[in-house]
């Protein structure tokens, strides 16, 4: 039965399910298995919320709008880069695969 969170969420993958999720700033996000991702993008900020599973994000540039990805009680802001979010039960891991965070 999927959690609230992914009934809720703008994408979510079921367990062992994978999906190319194109963003509309031109970025795209690779949703692992059992993921929930909801998007608020704006004029002036580009904002996401991974409220379970892990994430691949391939940053396109916007020196305007910061890349901003929450997850748990923290954040990582990115320009242009490509880098993982996995929102476990007791941590976050982050890690940049390409450029800088």
């Amino acid at each position: 039965m999927p959690s609230l969170q992914r009934l809720l969420a703008d994408h979510a993958t079921g367990v062992g399910e994978q999906k190319t999720v194109a963003l509309p700033d031109g970025s795209t996000a690779l949703l692992d298995g059992a993921s929930a991702l909801s998007v608020d993008f704006s004029s002036t900020a580009r904002h996401l919320e991974l409220a379970e599973g892990a994430k691949i994000f391939e940053v396109a540039p916007d020196p305007a709008r910061p890349f901003v990805v929450s997850a748990g009680y923290g954040e990582s802001v990115a320009a242009e880069s490509s880098f993982a979010v996995k929102l476990g039960a007791f941590r976050i891991v982050v890690d940049c695969v390409a450029g800088k965070l």
